[in-house]
């Protein structure tokens, strides 16, 4: 489940930041987003190399970057 639901948030992620950007133009928010998809693509392989409770406070951590761009990044597309 850990694997198929870090596909799923890798490919559809774009999805939403990039028609963000083209609108607010904030680089810092596509970082934010890229350091969550890094650390969530982290998690997932680091699966069986190390304990669950590193493998899942990794994704954890990716998720909560990239709950804050998301965040971020409507707040900015509905300024503009």
């Amino acid at each position: 489940v850990h694997i198929a639901v870090g596909i799923i948030i890798l490919m559809t992620s774009p999805l939403a930041f990039v028609p963000g950007y083209r609108k607010h133009g904030l680089t810092w928010i596509l970082g934010t987003a890229g350091a969550g998809l890094f650390f969530i693509l982290m998690g997932v392989l680091l699966e069986e190399r190390v304990t669950d409770q590193v493998s899942h406070g990794v994704s954890i951590l990716g998720s909560v970057f990239l709950v804050f761009a998301h965040a971020k990044n409507l707040q900015h597309s509905h300024k503009h």
